[in-house]
């Protein structure tokens, strides 16, 4: 009785693939246009924000649960039609690929032949986020659910929007491929300090830079065995989209699918701040927007952040002296434990505020963190207002704090 139990459901696995794979089985086809069986909730207003939202070229990704589970399979879709593909996993996805339309489709053909379990779906956009599928509704363990992890409008330049803009650069290092090149992110070195703990991350030896004429950047990409990144072909700023980034090319562009494995494959760059856009502009690693992992991860530049420090600015030294009415620049304060307290050392002191919460970082700061909020750092503008007191401004920003001297040292884990 157990090898027939075993040998059903495995044939059950072997018809669910199937089913997914073509939901021909039963001389069905997937067929659009149909009205949405009131039991469906949501779904028609859902297909309406899909259509309002007109994303004509797009990238999804998504996976599917049941018997067997397939993916992440991710699909590039262009005016309707795929034009890329790729998955991770031992499943090869033929069959299995689909476009957000194919997926209206499906759930309101299993809406009329069988039973739709559960359906969610995006807020702002429409398109499905779960679909908890039951096609053939009297057979065992044929439940299957689509769950998306990502739809992003993928973004390139139209006859009606300028071409990108070449920018200057000189390449420090390329195809980074250590944990520290985390894909999906990017970093800025401002000054030497900046530059050698950038360095220590990426266990890379520290490049010579002047300072007083370069800034270095750090693009972090996501690279899949299957399709290897060449070397860096040029540095653009994107103007429409107020975007700076890389323009890295394919080995091999004309492979129709690559495997969903995300390596690092790390740049360094070193670029003449006169060079840098006037206004404020985004880094990211290329000219799409990052995917739902990694939204909070662009790196924004106010207006003339990156400019060359200018000649009176006088940088905090290493032993943290400063005098009363003197203002220094602290570069490259540690967010890790928030900044409720500078655990560096001023006039041989940790400061505290009140003026935020501890492991935290006031919002109107947060902007001009380099890196990540939690892991990133701010150079601060430090004022000695008197003997026990501080006014600290985060450099890019007009937001002030006042510290007062810590009646104890603490360390920052």
């Amino acid at each position: 009785m157990e090898t027939t139990k075993q040998q059903s459901r495995s044939l059950t696995r072997i018809c669910l693939f199937v089913a997914l794979a073509a939901l021909t089985a039963c001389g069905t086809t997937l067929e659009t246009g149909l009205g949405a069986p009131p039991e469906v909730a949501g779904l028609e207003e859902a297909e309406r924000r899909w259509k309002d939202a007109a994303l004509t070229h797009y990238r999804v990704e998504y996976r599917i649960q049941g018997g067997v589970e397939v993916g992440p399979i991710w699909v590039e879709v262009r005016d309707g039609e795929i034009v890329d593909r790729g998955f991770e996993g031992q499943l090869e996805p033929e069959g299995l690929v689909r476009t957000i339309d194919d997926l209206f489709a499906e759930v309101r053909q299993v809406a009329r032949d069988g039973e739709v379990l559960a359906a969610e779906f995006d807020a702002e956009f429409g398109y499905p986020t779960l679909l908890s599928l039951d096609p053939i509704p009297d057979a065992i363990d044929d439940e299957f659910a689509y769950v998306i992890i990502d739809v992003r409008r993928l973004v390139e330049a139209t006859d009606e929007s300028p071409e990108a803009t070449s920018i200057e650069h000189r390449v420090l290092e390329d195809d980074i491929g250590t944990d520290g090149a985390e894909p999906y992110s990017v970093r800025v070195a401002r000054d030497k300090d900046g530059l050698f703990a950038l360095a220590a991350v990426l266990d890379i030896e520290a490049p010579t830079v002047d300072f007083s004429e370069e800034i270095v950047l750090n693009f972090n990409l996501a690279e899949s065995n299957s399709c290897r990144f060449d070397a860096i072909a040029d540095l653009v700023f994107d103007d429409p989209h107020q975007r700076l980034h890389p323009v890295v090319p394919l080995i091999d562009p004309g492979r129709e699918s690559c495997e969903g494995d995300a390596n690092p494959h790390g740049i360094l760059l070193a670029v003449p701040r006169n060079a840098l856009p006037a206004g404020g502009f985004s880094l990211w690693i290329d000219a799409q927007d990052p995917p739902g992992c990694c939204s909070d991860r662009l790196v924004f530049i106010a207006p003339g952040e990156l400019n060359p420090p200018s000649a009176d600015v006088v940088v905090l030294p290493a032993n943290g002296a400063i005098a009363i009415g003197e203002t220094k620049l602290a570069t490259g304060i540690d967010t890790h434990c928030g900044v409720q307290r500078i655990f560096r050392s001023i006039d041989d002191s940790q400061w505290v505020t009140d003026a935020a919460s501890f492991d935290s970082t006031p919002i109107e700061w947060q902007e001009a963190i380099d890196g990540d909020a939690g892991s990133g750092t701010l150079d601060l503008f430090v004022e000695r207002i008197d003997v026990d007191s501080l006014s600290v401004t985060a450099a890019g920003t007009d937001h002030t704090i006042t510290y007062r001297r810590a009646s104890d040292a603490v360390a920052c884990n």
